[in-house]
């Protein structure tokens, strides 16, 4: 019968603590851990174990007296202070960086590792030759962090069985030695490094090859028929309808796509990398004609034109970025600060149709104004709409000139004493149901309205007294809405109900 000796390095405590540590002769490093009579773990006694250094800020945390702890295990009571506080906040980067030890944060993190592994994957299949120097730019612009070719290759070496869950075979091994080597130099203008080989479909195969050539997403074929009917003229807009149909509905995902095969069928070479599409779709994205087409293309979608009134609905934004603009009041920020503001077109059934950003060099009432000229030109092709504001845009010059340019506007009368109420006037009633969440679940807003004839402070517009009554009988509320008579006075009162009631549902949803 074998039998070994511990030796005890760590006795229980006299407080409670009932953990204790020994070793053996044979294996002096190994910490051998008991709690009470029970054997918990055997642990690496070594500066470089994680374990190791757990189990002191364990130990250190339950209770033991730093000095034992030091004469036990010789490191300085605030390394083991430092070890134990860490393990309290449960925080994994402050542990690691803890448990770390001396010396600078490491440019290269596991994160930036598993970037460069990935990349080289993605991009070493279409580049042999200079994919070190691509890895490198795209670590630069990711982490914003500058590698030099020997860390590429050294993270690429056969050691890290990093290709495909292989190993890097030796001839490969060489090729990124090879390239680490050099791709720090400048370049030679007249190198014949550069491979294009990949870029597109080689014609130059002969009948014989290109017969025994295998072609990938062969029934793309079939949309072809399709772009010529929607008369698609941008290439780059046939290869995303093309990608978007082989099921790649984002841009990272097209670099898994067959490109040789797909250039075979199209007749000409596409774009590859998810990188050059982002730069293409930026450029793209922000031409004016686009810009327009998509807005025009929104308001089909949504039945715009069809909309017999608009909301206009601006909002105030904490601006964040680092450009230089004007100051002005924001609600949601509650102070004065860096605005810009956001004027958005809704249909009469809550779709956005148009938006425009503005700062704060312009008033309200004067960007509302070419704002609607704007909407109606690109949105309504030339039709005039009605425009709801529930906002502050009062103001006698803007409203007439609104009016004369022919243009429908219902709004809050400002300043109203709501003492203008005629129980003897011609009384309009109607009811606004309002379901939530199933029919059954309904609040219904009881109105009542008149025309006031009395009212001329602005020319073209009258005034419509207004009274609600919530649901569960409470308090009837009066208001004052001001409409120049371009849609019906039931469907002014209406509208501008309807908006009040979304609002609520708007901040109850968010």
């Amino acid at each position: 019968m074998n039998t070994t000796t511990l030796k005890q390095i760590l006795g229980p405590g006299k407080d409670g603590n009932l953990f204790s540590l020994h070793s053996t002769s044979e294996n002096p490093d190994d910490l051998h851990v008991y709690f009470g009579l029970a054997y918990l773990e055997k642990v690496k006694k070594s500066t470089d174990s994680f374990q190791y250094k757990y189990l002191l800020g364990r130990l250190y945390n339950a209770g033991y007296k730093r000095k034992i702890l030091k004469e036990a295990f010789g490191h300085a009571i605030s390394t083991l202070q430092s070890w134990g506080n860490a393990l309290l906040t449960g925080d994994i980067d402050l542990i690691l960086s803890s448990f770390g030890g001396q010396g600078g944060k490491r440019k290269v993190t596991a994160e930036v590792e598993s970037f460069i592994k990935n990349e080289y994957r993605k991009i070493y299949p279409d580049n042999k030759y200079t994919y070190s120097k691509e890895i490198i730019s795209e670590v630069k612009e990711v982490f914003n962090i500058s590698v030099s070719g020997e860390t590429v290759r050294k993270i690429l070496s056969p050691k890290k069985n990093i290709i495909n869950g292989n190993n890097v075979s030796e001839e490969l091994s060489g090729q990124v030695e090879t390239e680490a080597n050099i791709c720090d130099c400048s370049v030679n203008s007249n190198s014949t490094n550069t491979d294009n080989r990949n870029n597109s479909l080689s014609f130059s195969q002969s009948e014989e090859e290109l017969e025994r050539s295998y072609i990938h997403h062969l029934g793309i074929v079939f949309a072809f028929y399709l772009y010529k009917e929607l008369n698609v003229q941008d290439k780059m807009i046939e290869q995303w309808l093309s990608m978007i149909l082989l099921g790649k509905i984002n841009l990272e995902q097209t670099e898994s796509l067959n490109f040789d095969s797909l250039d075979f069928l199209h007749g000409y070479s596409l774009l590859r990398k998810a990188k050059s599409h982002y730069t293409v779709l930026r450029h793209m994205s922000q031409e004016q004609v686009n810009i327009d087409k998509l807005l025009h293309l929104n308001s089909r979608f949504v039945s715009g034109k069809n909309s017999s009134y608009v909301y206009y609905d601006p909002h105030s934004v904490k601006y964040t970025g680092m450009k230089n603009i004007l100051k002005g009041w924001c609600g949601s920020a509650g102070k004065i600060t860096k605005v810009n503001y956001q004027d958005f077109f809704h249909s009469s059934t809550g779709y956005p149709l148009y938006f425009e950003i503005h700062d704060n060099s312009i008033d309200m009432r004067e960007r509302f104004i070419e704002s609607v000229e704007n909407f109606t030109e690109k949105i309504t092709g030339g039709i005039k709409k009605t425009f709801i504001i529930d906002r502050g845009i009062y103001g006698r010059e803007k409203m007439q000139r609104i009016s004369d340019n022919g243009y429908g506007l219902v709004t809050w009368e400002k300043g109203y004493k709501k003492d203008s109420w005629d129980d003897n006037a011609d009384i309009e009633h109607f009811e606004i149901l309002r379901c939530k969440n199933h029919s059954g679940d309904a609040k219904t807003w009881k109105v009542k309205f008149f025309k006031d004839h009395s009212y001329s402070k602005i020319q073209g517009f009258y005034r419509l007294i207004v009274r609600i009554k919530p649901p569960k009988d409470k308090e009837e509320c009066e208001v004052s809405i001001l409409t120049n008579s371009k849609i019906e006075d039931k469907t002014a009162v209406f509208a501008m109900l309807n908006r009040w009631i979304q609002e609520n549902d708007f901040r109850y949803m968010r």
